[in-house]
Order: structure tokens, then sequence, then C-alpha cells
């Protein structure tokens, strides 16, 4: 390793003691600020926890004047309470959500047809409620099969999912093709799938 020869180290801190008083308050303030570094990750998302409530209190005030139209506050809350906790409704709820987004795409598509939506406009809805629907409709199918393939199996009656009408009925079915045809009524599954799970 070659060596530096004494005078270039001494000349080359004569120059940066010289830079530092010329710029005295930069360094100062970069003294204060390099400590905090670590914690600017907390304070990025403190203050993107800020505007995520800015934007909600925002929409929620537009909600109380009435200027966010009622289809829109409908997909709101589709997109952030109703479609995450899927798992926790009932056939019943998941029925009723899918019954209204379908009477929401019907007033979609009569307001494209009389003129009062642009066609790409109309389109960008249909699709979004389209995506909607076609979710809770997959899960509709799936959470009843899957009810279905446990309350066969078990003795247990109970279910959160299913009103206990559908339960006592499907509990009362013997012959297999009655059986394959109640449960094909409510998920549209095929029927050699049923009949391997419901041997």
């Amino acid at each position: 390793m070659a060596k530096i020869p004494l005078n270039q180290v001494v000349g080359g801190i004569k120059k940066t003691a010289q830079i530092i008083k010329e710029n005295e308050e930069t360094f100062k303030k970069a003294a204060i600020i390099i400590p905090l570094i670590p914690h600017v990750k907390d304070v990025a998302n403190s203050a993107i926890n800020v505007i995520k409530n800015q934007n909600e209190k925002r929409i929620e005030k537009k909600k109380n004047k009435g200027k966010i139209p009622f289809r829109e506050i409908k997909y709101l809350e589709y997109n952030s309470r109703i479609l995450p906790n899927l798992d926790s409704y009932s056939y019943i709820e998941l029925k009723s959500y899918i019954n209204e987004i379908r009477s929401l795409i019907e007033q979609i598509e009569r307001e494209e047809s009389e003129k009062k939506l642009k066609a790409k406009l109309g389109e960008k809805k249909l699709n979004e409620w389209g995506t909607i629907l076609t979710t809770i409709e997959n899960k509709l199918t799936n959470r009843s099969y899957e009810e279905f393939l446990r309350i066969h199996y078990s003795n247990n009656n109970d279910s959160k999912f299913f009103e206990e009408k559908i339960i006592i009925s499907f509990k009362e079915i013997q012959n297999k093709e009655e059986l394959i045809e109640f449960i094909q009524r409510f998920t549209k599954k095929d029927v050699s799938e049923i009949s391997i799970d419901f041997y």
C-alpha cells in the first residue's frame, strides 16, 4: 500500500476545515438531520396515514353533503368494507349483495342506452361492477360447496352460513341424484365433481 505524504494529509484537513467554516450553517443543519435519517421511514408512514385519513374525511364530507353519486358511494363501500370481509357474510347476505349489484348494472346499462352516460364511461363502470359481481358470485359458490361438504360429513348441523331451513332440507335428502341436484342448484358445480365429493 502506498504511503501518503504527511503534508498532503495536513493540506486536506486544512481545506476541509476551511469549507466547514465557510458553510457553517449548512453543516449545523446536516448535523441535526443525520441522526434523524433512521426515523424518515416512520415519518413517511405517518404522512401517508395522515393523507389517507384526510381523503377518507373528504369523501365522508362529500357523502354527507350529497356531492358523491349514490353508485360511487356504493362502489367505495363494496371495495373498502364488503369485499375484504366476504368470509364473514351469510348466504342470504351474499345473495342480497349480488342482487343489488345486478340492479346497479341494469341501471348503468339503461342510462347508457338512453345516452345519459357516455359509452366509454358506461363500459368502464360496467367492467368495475362486473368484477365485483364475479368476485361475490365465486365466493358464494365456493363457500356454499364447502359448507355442504362440511355438513354432509359431520354430525353437527350448525352453520353460520346457511339458514336452518336449507340445512334441514339438505339433511333430509336420501337419494344421491336428488342430493346432487340440490347441491348443483346452489353451487352450479359439475355433476361429476359433486358425485365424487358426496359419495
